[in-house]
């Protein structure tokens, strides 16, 4: 069920000129919800919204199944543009990835159907991502 949510995006400004043309009108949402921290990566998550559209009423249409953590959850070598208190959504969002130090726990714990758990996810992960 859709559930209309008012959220900020954020468009991608690189300061290289060529990779600029090719994202100018790219938009994202970066946010936390209840997961953060606990189920999801502690800084927050981002997800992909798309070309913006000229029309300032047009309504968006947000999959949060390809939620991704940023480049920062895989290794301190990358620094992450963090959610503001306002990007804030109050409903759990359970969809995308999961934190990322999780998949370790669950196989260090010995659960019988982590394997499983842990290769379904990377393949829906990859078909996501491309």
């Amino acid at each position: 069920m859709a559930v209309p949510v008012r959220l900020n995006v954020y468009k991608f400004t690189p300061h290289d000129g060529k990779r600029y043309a090719l994202f100018r009108d790219y938009l994202s949402v970066w946010f936390t919800d209840p997961t953060t921290g606990v189920e999801t990566y502690h800084v927050g998550r981002y997800v992909e919204v798309g070309a913006e559209q000229p029309d300032p009423q047009h309504v968006y249409t947000i999959d949060f199944n390809k939620a991704y953590n940023p480049y920062c959850a895989y290794s301190s070598l990358y620094s992450c543009a963090i959610p503001r208190t306002e990007d804030r959504i109050l409903t759990p969002v359970r969809a995308g990835e999961l934190i990322y130090q999780a998949v370790d726990l669950v196989m260090k714990a010995g659960y019988k159907e982590a394997r499983t758990l842990v290769d379904v996810a990377g393949k829906m992960v990859s078909k996501i991502r491309g």
